[in-house]
């Protein structure tokens, strides 16, 4: 095949797993696609960088308005399935739960130690949340007081308010970009609860605070509904911050009773990645 076969089968590969997907462009109230359409189109870029790095354009604006710089400088490589999840969760937790970004430094030594073991074998979302509950107990003592973090978050939040009534149509690349980012909620009351937010930080909370739920409910037995019912007391109270902690010291209080190299042990290698 010749250089110029291959990048015009490349191009087409691209077409056909592009996100722009047909999409209901109509806006309705209390609907979690609509809602963040919504915070997409009247919200700032959290960063600038994410057209230098190799997704599609939906995807780019998802990086665009949601994650901020540092985890674009830092190049974060992880199973390309689980990337905006990771991605955004170690945002998260590096902005407003520890306030530093030593653990992204630490993804990268973790990133090397899995290729000797396998040149195929990624960081995925789950040694993300491992990871993250070990420098969470490790600190806890200074992290469970979080006034200066708390006012990180209170900062960051460009709050959209109204009713959004002049907005009666999406336009298809911004519903693309607002149905990818709902579809990687995975608790059900979480995700209805967007639609209360007023500010992509919180949706981000939401997030982070789903990933958690999701962790602790193959961890934790009967005391999972007591863990999900508390956040979503939290949320239901516009306390995101409060739940995201929460979610957070009920992850890292499992995750943190496994070794790391016990982990490991147990994870798979894939062929496809995120590239660099």
């Amino acid at each position: 095949m010749s250089l110029e076969d291959d990048i015009i089968s490349q191009m087409r590969e691209g077409y056909n797993k592009s996100n722009i997907v047909k999409q209901d462009l109509l806006q309705k109230d209390n609907d979690p696609v609509s809602h963040v359409a919504n915070l997409f189109l009247l919200s700032r870029p959290k960063n600038r960088e994410g057209s230098t790095m190799q997704f599609d354009p939906v995807q780019i604006e998802i990086l665009r308005k949601t994650v901020s710089p540092q985890i674009i400088e830092k190049k974060v490589r992880v199973i390309k399935e689980e990337f905006f999840r990771t991605a955004i969760y170690l945002d998260f937790f590096c902005s407003y739960v520890v306030g530093d970004t030593a653990i992204l430094d630490d993804w990268h030594k973790k990133r090397k130690e899995l290729e000797k073991i396998d040149p195929f074998l990624d960081p995925n979302l789950e040694l993300a949340v491992r990871s993250s509950s070990f420098e969470y107990m490790k600190n806890y003592s200074e992290v469970a007081r979080n006034d200066g973090r708390k006012n990180n978050y209170r900062n960051s939040r460009e709050e959209i308010n109204g009713r959004y009534n002049f907005l009666k149509f999406r336009d298809p690349f911004t519903a693309a970009a607002a149905g990818y980012y709902v579809s990687e909620f995975k608790n059900e009351e979480v995700k209805k609860r967007i639609p209360a937010v007023k500010s992509i930080t919180d949706a981000n909370a939401l997030l982070f605070v789903d990933i958690n739920l999701d962790f602790c409910k193959r961890e934790y037995d009967q005391k999972y509904q007591k863990i999900e019912q508390e956040a979503l007391s939290m949320i239901d109270a516009a306390d995101y911050f409060g739940a995201a902690h929460h979610s957070m010291k009920s992850a890292a209080l499992k995750a943190s009773r496994k070794p790391m190299a016990e982990y490991i042990a147990t994870m798979k290698p894939t062929e496809y990645r995120v590239r660099e």
